[in-house]
């Protein structure tokens, strides 16, 4: 058989409240991942980002009118709101903003 949650916790480093959880999803769910979140969805795809992150690194004093129009010469898929987010923002900003960019 298998060892107790509580020696497993031990063994992990993790509560054993976590530990519980997790064999409770897996034996309900089948899995051990979460069930995804809720909520609005980001306003670039991971291209997106990666690009608008190129674009300000490469030219920190690019105008907000210059994104959108780089970004509407591409193919690249960007929801409409994201010109009014980046309208209110400068490229500073842009840069370190947790919208556009995970922290490093």
């Amino acid at each position: 058989m298998g060892q107790s949650v509580r020696k497993i916790s031990k063994k992990l480093g993790y509560p054993k409240s976590t530990v519980q959880d997790t064999i409770s999803r897996y034996k309900t769910k089948g899995g051990t991942h979460s069930a995804p979140r809720c909520g609005r969805p980001s306003l670039l795809d991971e291209n997106a980002k990666n690009y608008l992150k190129e674009i300000v690194e490469n030219k920190p004093r690019i105008t907000v009118n210059e994104i959108q129009k780089d970004f509407a010469e591409s193919d690249l898929q960007i929801y409409t709101n994201f010109g009014k987010q980046l309208i209110a923002m400068d490229s500073q900003e842009i840069q370190s903003s947790p919208l556009f960019f995970s922290a490093r």
